[in-house]
C-alpha cells in the first residue's frame, strides 16, 4: 500500500490484568417492528422493521438474547404467541437480570368501558390490526402488566417508538398519556410526549427516536467506564432527537420530545465496558475501544496493486481474546506528559517547525520515537497510579491484532476500499493508489482523527504516522505463521511498522 513516509508513531493497546468481573447478568429482549399492515385504516410507514432489526442487532452487541418479530409475520396472534413465549423466559431472571421489550410501528389510543369505569388505553397496532376493533390489538398495558407480575428481573424496560396521537395523521399514532406511575421493576421510554407525533427521517433511513438511540447504544450514551446504562441512554435520547430534528427531517419546523417513565430500584447497564466497541478514558484522558475477538484473512493477494512478497501468502489468523487499542495515534501532548519530552519533527520545537507555524501540535500524533521509546512510552503510562488501580497495562499490538483492527473486515488495499489520494487518509495524494486522480498533500502530520475512522471506531489506522508493532520483521514469517494469537518471528533485525 502506498503511504506517505512520515516519522513513526505508536499505536497503544491496553490489557486489563484486574480481577475478574462477576458474572454478567442475563439479558433478554423481545422487539417487534411492522411497517407494512393489511387492512385499511393504517398508513404503511417506511423504516419501523429496519427500526427493529438495528436496535436488535445493537443489543446483541451488548450481550442481549434477542427475539425478533417484523412485518407481515407480526400478527396479533403471533405477537401473543410469542410474547407469551418470552415473558416465561423471564420467569427464571433474577432480579439483577435485564429484559427489554421494544415496538415500532403503528399504535392507537382508545376509550373503553372496563366495568363500571372508562379508561383510556394505549394499543400497539399488529400487522392484521383492525383500527376500530381494540381485540385486534395488541395492550400495552397487558405487556405491563405481565412483565411487572411474572419477570423474576428488577430491571424491566420497554421502548415504544409510535405516535402518541391519531394514527390517521400519518405517524405512528400511540398515546401513553394515561400513565401516570409505573409499579416497580418497570421503566418506558417513549418516543414522543402526549399529543406529540414519533417521525421517520429519509436520511436516516429509521425513526429519528431510534436513529440517536443507536447512536446513543453504539457509544454516544457511553459513560467514563464504558457503559451505556438505561438512564444515560434515555436522557441522551431526550436531549438529541430534539437537536438533531431539523438536520434529520430537512428543516422542518416539528416537535418531538421523547418521555421517560419509571419506577427503578436499580439502573441497569444496558451496554458493558466489556462490549464489542465499549470504550474507556484513562486516567491521563486517553480513549481506547475494545476489539472482539474474531478471525481474519492476514496479508494480501499477490493480484493486489503494490504487492510485495513479504504480504504474502495469505492465511488465515484468529485473535482469541479481546482487547483495548487506543482510538487516536498516540499525541504529542500524551507523550509529553508520560516521558517529559516532545521529540516530533512536526513541533514547535522540532526541526520541522516551519511546517507547522501557528498550529497547536498538541493532538497531532507523536513521531521521530524509536521502538524502544514506544517500549518505554507503554512502560511508564502502565506505572501511572490510576491506571494501576484500574488494573490497565499497555503495551504494543502485534502486528496480527494491529491488522485484524485495521481491515475490522476488509479484504480491499484499504478498510474503505481499494482507493487512497489523499481524501480518505492523510498521505501522498500526488501518488495515488487504485486511480489516477490526484488528491491533497499535506506535506506534515496533522490533528488525530481528522478523517473517518474505521468500522471498529479506529483513526488514522492509514496514513498520517506508520505505528510501530510489537514483533520481529521476519519477511517469510507468514509461511509459518500459527492460527491462534501469532506472536511474531523470536528474532530479527528489524521491527514490523
Amino acid at each position: 500500500m502506498t503511504t506517505l513516509r512520515l516519522p513513526l508513531a505508536c499505536l497503544l493497546v491496553v490489557l486489563w490484568l484486574s480481577s475478574a468481573r462477576a458474572a454478567e447478568p442475563k439479558k433478554l429482549a423481545f422487539l417487534v417492528g411492522i411497517d407494512k399492515y393489511h387492512k385499511d385504516g393504517l398508513s404503511h410507514l417506511h423504516y419501523a422493521g429496519a427500526d427493529a432489526e438495528a436496535l436488535a442487532e445493537a443489543l446483541k452487541k451488548g450481550g442481549f438474547s434477542t427475539d425478533l418479530l417484523l412485518r407481515e409475520e407480526a400478527t396479533r396472534d403471533a405477537i401473543k404467541k410469542r410474547f407469551d413465549a418470552f415473558i416465561s423466559k423471564t420467569k427464571k431472571c433474577g432480579k439483577e437480570d435485564i429484559v427489554l421489550v421494544s415496538f415500532a410501528g403503528h399504535g392507537r389510543e382508545m376509550d373503553l368501558k372496563r366495568g363500571e369505569r372508562r379508561v383510556t388505553e394505549p394499543f400497539f397496532c399488529p400487522y392484521d390490526t383492525n383500527i376500530n376493533e381494540p381485540e385486534t390489538m395488541f395492550s400495552l398495558n397487558e405487556v405491563m402488566q405481565a412483565l411487572v407480575v411474572h419477570s423474576g428481573s428488577s430491571q424491566n424496560l420497554m421502548l415504544i417508538d409510535a405516535c402518541r396521537d391519531d394514527p390517521n395523521r400519518g405517524g405512528r399514532g400511540l398515546d401513553g398519556g394515561t400513565v401516570k406511575e409505573l409499579p416497580a421493576k418497570l421503566s418506558v421510554l417513549f418516543a414522543c410526549s402526549h399529543g406529540q407525533r414519533s417521525f421517520e427521517s429519509d436520511k436516516a433511513r429509521h425513526g429519528v427516536f431510534t436513529a440517536v438511540l443507536l447512536d446513543g447504544l453504539n457509544g454516544g450514551a457511553r459513560d467514563e467506564n464504558g457503559e451505556v446504562a438505561w438512564l444515560d441512554l434515555a436522557n441522551y435520547a431526550m436531549k438529541n432527537v430534539k437537536r438533531r430534528l431539523p438536520d434529520l427531517m430537512d428543516g422542518a419546523d416539528i416537535v418531538q420530545q421523547p418521555n421517560l417513565f419509571g419506577n427503578l430500584s436499580l439502573i441497569p447497564a444496558l451496554i458493558g465496558p466489556g462490549a464489542a466497541g465499549a470504550q474507556v478514558t484513562n486516567s491521563i484522558g486517553m480513549k481506547l475501544t475494545l476489539i472482539p475477538a474474531g478471525e481474519f484473512m492476514m496479508g494480501s493477494p499477490d493480484s493486489e496493486e503494490g504487492w510485495s512478497k513479504d504480504e504474502g501468502p495469505r492465511h488465515r489468523v484468529r485473535i482469541t481474546k479481546p482487547f483495548y487499542l487506543g482510538v487516536y495515534e498516540v499525541t504529542q501532548a500524551e507523550y509529553e506528559r508520560v516521558m517529559g519530552e516532545n521529540p516530533s519533527y512536526f513541533s514547535s520545537g522540532g526541526d520541522g517547525a516551519s511546517s507547522v507555524s501557528g498550529l497547536n501540535t498538541g493532538r497531532f500524533p507523536v513521531e521521530s520515537v524509536s521502538w524502544e521509546d514506544a517500549v518505554a512510552f507503554c512502560g511508564k503510562l502502565s506505572d501511572f497510579a490510576g491506571e494501576r488501580a484500574a488494573g490497565r497495562r499497555y503495551r504494543l499490538p502485534t502486528e496480527a491484532e494491529w491488522e485484524y483492527a485495521c481491515r475490522e473486515g476488509a479484504t480491499t488495499p484499504f478498510s474503505f476500499g481499494s482507493q487512497l489520494n489523499g481524501r480518505e487518509a492523510n498521505c501522498a495524494g500526488n501518488y495515488p493508489y487504485g486511480t489516477t486522480e490526484k488528491g491533497p498533500l499535506l506535506e506534515r502530520t496533522t490533528t488525530v482523527g481528522s478523517y473517518r475512522a474505521n468500522a471498529f471506531g479506529l483513526f488514522d489506522m492509514h496514513g498520517n504516522a506508520l505505528e510501530w508493532c510489537a514483533d520481529w520483521y521476519d519477511s517469510d514469517y507468514y509461511a509459518t505463521s500459527p492460527v491462534n494469537d501469532p506472536p511474531g518471528s523470536a528474532a530479527g533485525s528489524f521491527r514490523v511498522i
